[in-house]
């Protein structure tokens, strides 16, 4: 039993299962063979459609249970920032939790500091495209008011970035009430996969950003 792609005259495919076996002679001495062919491109077609909707069912599965892994490790970095009692304290919790959060990537907090300065003060991963001190006005998301991605053959790169160009970058500025509190980066760091374009990893970054300006806000 196989199953066969023919090509109709048409050009299209059909796919057949084929069931043979052999016809012998009284003498035993093979005279031929008799074999069965039955349209399996239905089938085939509705098996295709089975397994993708599995893989769909698995995929959605998945995210559920990253999503509530997610917001289990979110709540407990509000909880820590809320009972920190200095800022060294803080970036520490954030140092921890976003390096759970964003397994497999790099990434780090900078703060406004005095003037037109920013400083890093919280880092995971290898964010070496990280400087631990430079002025605002050179990156882009701070000029833009909002995310900035940087990848290759996507956006501009900040001049804080000092990369090789592969890492794929977002920037996403931290401001309450109008005023900038600091900056939250996140790489790939290898220039490898498009993790940074998922909008699952965009969400997460958000809700992190969001808990950390209400818990330096407290402080």
């Amino acid at each position: 039993r196989h199953e066969l792609r023919f090509r109709r005259a048409d050009g299209r495919d059909l796919w057949a299962e084929v069931a043979s076996c052999p016809i012998t002679g009284a003498d035993g001495r093979h005279v031929g063979a008799l074999a069965m062919v039955t349209d399996a491109t239905e089938r085939r077609r509705r098996d295709e459609e089975l397994r993708a909707n599995n893989a769909r069912l698995r995929s959605m599965v998945a995210d559920l249970e990253r999503h509530k892994q997610d917001m289990a490790q979110i709540a407990e970095l509000n909880e820590l920032l809320q009972s920190a009692r200095t800022e060294t304290e803080a970036f520490d919790v954030i140092r921890a939790v976003g390096a759970r959060l964003f397994a497999g990537s790099s990434g780090g907090l900078s703060i406004a500091g005095s003037g037109d300065e920013m400083i890093r003060v919280a880092a995971w991963g290898t964010p070496a495209w990280v400087p631990a001190r430079y002025e605002r006005k050179v990156c882009w998301a701070i000029r833009r008011g909002g995310p900035h991605l940087q990848a290759p053959g996507h956006g501009v790169h900040c001049s804080h970035y000092v990369g090789d160009g592969a890492c794929r970058f977002l920037c996403t500025p931290l401001s309450v009430e109008g005023q900038l509190l600091g900056l939250l980066h996140l790489g790939d760091g290898a220039g490898t996969g498009d993790a940074l374009l998922d909008d699952a990893t965009r969400r997460r970054g958000e809700l992190f950003g969001e808990v950390i300006k209400l818990g330096l806000s407290n402080l």
